[in-house]
Order: C-alpha cells, then sequence, then structure tokens
C-alpha cells in the first residue's frame, strides 16, 4: 500500500509558482493511471496562464512605443540647444543660452519610472515654452520643443487609454480561473488518495510517490526564496543606512559654454 498524498496550502502560492506548481503535477499525469484526470487539468492550467500572462495589451505597447519616441526627442532638444550655445551668431547665442538654463535645471529624467520622467517633462516644458516662440525659434530649438510637448501630450493621453482598457477588463476572470484550477486540483488529490485507502495498485501508489517528491521540492524551493528574500532585504536595509549616513557629494553638470583646457 503507497502513501497519501501530502496536503498543500495552494492558498499561499503567488500566481506564477502556482503555475510552475500545475505545470510538475500536469507532467506527472502524463504517462501515469490518471492521463484523462492529466489532460482535464492541463486544460484547466492553459486558461490560468493565458490570463496571468496578460500584461502587454495594446495600450502597454503603444505606451512603450511613445516612450522611446519621447526619449529620443528629449536628448534631440538637448543636443540641439547645446550646438546653439556654441552658435557665433550672438543673437542665436543669447537666447540659446537662457533655453539651456532652463533645460539644464533638472537631471536627465529618461529611463526613471513614466510617472516621474512625464511629471518633470510636463513641469519643465511649461518652463521652456514661457520664455516665448520668439526666444525658441532664435535659439534654433522651436521645432524640437514643439515636437517634444506633442510626444509628452500622446503620452498622457495613451495611458489614459491604457486606464480605460484596464477598466473594462472583467473583474475577477484571474481568481475565477485560479479557484477553478485550484478546486480540480484538490479533486483529483482526493480521489487519489481515496484510492489508494480502497483499491491500492503500484501504478497508483508511484503516481502518488512522485506528487509528494513534487510538494516537497515545491516546500524547499519555497523556503530558500524567502531566506533568500530576507537576507536581501537585511542587506538593502544597511546599505540604504550606509548611503544616508555617508556624505552627499554632487557633482556640477558640464557647463556647455565653458571653454575647454585646450582652447
Amino acid at each position: 500500500m503507497g502513501d497519501k498524498v501530502e496536503p498543500v496550502n495552494l492558498a499561499t502560492m503567488v500566481n506564477e509558482v502556482l503555475s510552475e506548481y500545475m505545470g510538475d503535477v500536469v507532467e506527472f499525469l502524463k504517462d501515469s493511471a490518471e492521463r484523462d484526470a492529466g489532460e482535464a487539468l492541463e486544460k484547466d492550467l492553459q486558461v490560468f496562464r493565458s490570463l496571468i500572462r496578460k500584461k502587454d495589451s495594446p495600450a502597454s505597447q503603444n505606451l512603450k512605443a511613445v516612450d522611446r519616441i519621447v526619449d529620443k526627442t528629449w536628448r534631440g532638444t538637448r543636443n540641439q540647444i547645446k550646438l546653439s550655445c556654441e552658435c557665433p551668431d550672438p543673437k542665436v547665442n543669447s537666447a540659446a543660452q537662457e533655453v539651456w538654463n532652463v533645460i539644464s535645471s533638472v537631471p536627465d529624467p529618461t529611463g526613471k519610472h513614466y510617472d516621474l520622467q512625464y511629471g518633470i517633462l510636463t513641469v519643465l516644458l511649461d518652463k521652456v515654452e514661457a520664455l516665448g516662440e520668439e526666444k525658441l525659434r532664435d535659439a534654433l530649438a522651436f521645432y524640437w520643443v514643439k515636437s517634444l510637448r506633442e510626444g509628452v501630450d500622446r503620452y498622457h493621453n495613451v495611458k489614459q487609454e491604457k486606464m480605460r482598457d484596464s477598466a473594462r477588463q472583467e473583474v475577477g476572470i484571474t481568481k475565477k480561473a485560479r479557484q477553478i484550477l485550484c478546486a480540480n486540483y484538490q479533486k483529483l488529490i482526493d480521489r487519489l488518495n481515496a484510492i489508494i485507502i480502497l483499491h491500492p495498485d503500484d501504478a497508483h501508489a508511484e503516481l502518488n510517490a512522485a506528487l509528494n517528491q513534487a510538494i516537497q521540492n515545491r516546500r524547499l524551493t519555497l523556503k530558500l526564496t524567502k531566506k533568500k528574500k530576507k537576507k536581501g532585504e537585511e542587506d538593502g536595509a544597511a546599505e540604504a543606512k550606509a548611503q544616508t549616513e555617508a556624505p552627499i557629494e554632487v557633482a556640477p553638470e558640464e557647463d556647455p559654454l565653458a571653454e575647454s583646457e585646450e582652447a
């Protein structure tokens, strides 16, 4: 007589971990005495996986595309103003210096979290545009600034579209699929445990042993993950404390108007 399948708390598993564990179970069932049950569970698992992997909606992809364009336009705008600061025409040079004083007042916002990046760019553009169209044209930067504003506005519009898409999604659909998957898994385990008690055979004993090994492996993985996470948090706290207590050194931004030593 074989052993019963050990209980496992599926509720404590995050979606990705649950998906991995169920994938292991399905693999064990494929060439077992419970092949049909394995195929049914696999269908539930496929539905569940399709939902938890739906992270990049068309709106999300559009947002990334817009962000790439804005990043490129931001770099082009800065480069153009730097070049204008070196222009021998006094009118261009003077206007460019005024624009540069505003542009260079903030560090490069690209690569930061979207909300922070576009918050900085929106405020910065307001200040730059307050200099007036004539000033921007004199600095040869009008069309660059205009393109940057259009890109930032486009980002805000696409973000609103993404939020509307998320709101339209059916609430709880992933949770429902998870509940169905877990419920059918439990029915399978109850069946296996009943068979091993009432009508034991070698095939089911081997299957139960394999499932118990998978459960033990999963428990060990979760235990190691928790220990690693705890150590990472402790190391992170220590590093943060060290950075907080250390003196802050701020390097001045390179002045594009300064003469080089070779000049």
